[in-house]
């Protein structure tokens, strides 16, 4: 069946609220019982918030909750749907089953964001001056009073690499100071939620560079929360407070030819994520996609850490509520919260629900369980039925943003025939062990093959598999990555290393190739892959075409010995070797 929004009431390009209008349109496609399709014509229709709250606790516009075998339908010519309110989510399914949402572009108006031109800078009062444009929102805009963290970033144009900076350093403020005209003076404070010390100095901020303050709120354009079988088509994303894609605690979700772009004349696009997946219990599919301009990372997969909070006998525990959830039969790995060191392996017995979180039963004790009242102390599970896998990321592009372009901590997955472009230089980035967001598990059995690296100038490597933890919360030696294969890859103009293992047991990586196309580059201070306190890595054909590198692989000091550190197949590469001589 079909159901016409206009039927309801909702006129594209007429200047009236239209939310209502959908939202009747979308009940009635939910009621009928049956296979049904949202359909929206051509042109722009204006969506006002919902009056009530999701259980994703945030306003939400369009609410689709416990729909099964929907439709939700823009045209072909192009639909797209603004959300006047700036602190509320988008589109949020809820519990939904054999859901296809295509052919819609999301922005806001008025925009999650404060943006203009830095005035005057003064690191002694940690204070800036920012005149802001005259489209823009003003301090005075309820949604800077809404927000969840406020905090802000120089924008540069960068034309040696033709393209642009985002930061990355974070400057925080929620003090707002009117100056004169739409001049507003800026007070530099951690308490805006990033955190950084001396940010401002560190942003190196000038007077007369374009800056962006964002609202951002734990919203999205589009969430995805308790479903199965969710695929988005031709979806484009132009602006959100928050997250740009969030499909959370769900299974079977594809992203096909979706896009989080830069509007006309924009500075950013999303203020996060360009897609934040958490918690997913596998089949997630992303393909043909592309991210610029957001605020953060354009692709975060993980779960979340379960904190043991109280020990109340061998085989249960009590852990506090979080964004993570247990089912009969999952799978779940516990560490130490010290040393974060594996402690063992067990399954989900039964769970309940009681005040403030879950008591959770387990078919076998972990031996030595501490608990405790947070992450750098109590011990932790992550559940790996939860960990995002399998995985598919494939035929995608990064352009520039801020953070990382892939960041994973789960396990089974392919990152394939992508091609990033970021200017920090972060392309694939496997971390675990960062007491603030705590999330996990270790990146395990990944293949990222075939994907292009062009350089743009930026510090860090291009992939890069690494403990984020502080040095002194780490096991000596601990190695938390295993499984993974890096093959067939190319690298382009690096300023960084293209390839950087720090942690792995068991790697390949073959047919890597590094070229440089500036025959005047220079010498380079690194080399083009980095190896440290790995074991059983095979180098099979790697290819430096950059007359920088004297050296092709680095291999640090605690890299292992004999039969259990590196090995070269083929022809090897010039390799600079610090491990202590051999005993034998």
């Amino acid at each position: 069946m079909r159901f016409s929004v206009r039927v309801f009431g909702a006129i594209p390009g007429d200047g009236q609220p239209d939310g209502e209008a959908v939202r009747k349109c979308i009940q009635a496609a939910i009621a009928s019982g049956q296979k049904a399709e949202v359909v929206f014509e051509a042109g722009t229709y204006r969506i006002d918030p919902s009056p009530g709250a999701t259980a994703m606790g945030e306003l939400v516009s369009l609410p689709i909750n416990k729909a099964n075998n929907l439709t939700f339908s823009g045209a072909m010519e192009g639909t797209t749907l603004t959300f006047t309110n700036p602190s509320a989510s988008g589109i949020v399914l809820e519990g939904c089953r054999n859901v296809v949402l295509k052919n819609i572009r999301i922005d806001y108006d008025p925009l999650p964001y404060a943006f203009g031109t830095i005035r005057a800078v003064n690191l002694a009062e940690n204070t800036f001056d920012l005149e802001l444009d005259a489209n823009s929102a003003d301090f005075t805009n309820p949604l800077f009073a809404k927000a969840k963290t406020l905090w802000g970033m120089v924008i540069r144009p960068d034309p040696k690499q033709g393209s642009t900076r985002y930061g990355p350093v974070p400057v925080g403020s929620k003090v707002f100071t009117p100056v004169s005209g739409r001049v507003w003076r800026l007070r530099e404070s951690s308490l805006g939620g990033a955190g950084y010390p001396q940010a401002m100095a560190s942003s190196g901020m000038k007077p007369g560079e374009r800056y962006v303050h964002m609202a951002r709120t734990y919203g999205c354009a589009v969430g995805i929360q308790s479903c199965e079988v969710v695929r988005v088509k031709n979806v484009s994303i132009l602006s959100s407070p928050g997250l740009s894609f969030f499909p959370y605690l769900s299974r079977g979700v594809s992203l096909v030819d979706c896009h989080v772009s830069l509007g006309q004349n924009r500075l950013i696009s999303t203020n996060a994520d360009g897609i934040h997946a958490r918690g997913l219990r596998g089949d997630l599919l992303v393909e043909n996609c592309s991210f610029e301009g957001m605020g953060d990372d354009a692709i975060n997969i993980h779960s979340n850490a379960i904190l043991v909070r109280k020990i109340n006998s061998p085989t249960q525990i009590f852990a506090p509520a979080g964004t993570w959830s247990v089912r009969k039969g999952d799978e779940l790995v516990a560490y130490d919260g010290i040393s974060l060191g594996e402690k063992g392996r067990t399954a989900v017995e039964s769970s309940e629900q009681i005040e403030g979180g879950f008591l959770i039963n387990l078919t076998k004790p972990i031996e030595g369980l501490r608990s405790g009242q947070g992450y750098e102390d109590a011990d932790r599970f992550y559940n790996l039925t939860e960990a995002g896998g399998p995985f598919v990321i494939r035929n995608c592009k990064f352009l520039s943003h801020r953070g990382r372009s892939i960041l994973v901590s789960g396990i089974k997955g392919v990152i394939e025939d992508n091609q990033f472009e970021n200017n920090e230089g972060w392309g694939v980035d496997l971390s675990f062990g960062d007491s603030i967001w705590a999330e996990g598990p270790p990146a395990q059995n990944l293949q990222i093959t075939g994907n292009v690296f062009n350089g743009r100038g930026g510090r860090q490597p291009n992939i890069v598999i690494r403990s984020s933890a502080p040095q002194e919360n780490r096991k000596a030696g601990k190695r938390f990555f295993k499984d993974m294969v890096i093959r067939d890859n190319t690298f382009l103009n690096i300023s960084a290393p293209a390839i950087r293992l720090y942690g792995v047991e068991r790697a390949l990586l073959e047919n890597n190739s590094v070229i440089s196309e500036n025959a005047s580059a220079g010498t380079a201070g690194f080399a083009p892959v980095e190896l440290e306190n790995s074991s059983a890595v095979m180098i099979n054909g790697l290819h430096v075409e950059d007359q920088r590198f004297g050296t092709a692989v680095h291999i640090g000091s605690k890299v292992a010995t004999g039969d259990d550190g590196v090995c070269f197949k083929g022809k090897p590469p010039t390799v600079t070797d610090k491990r202590p001589p051999s005993k034998n």
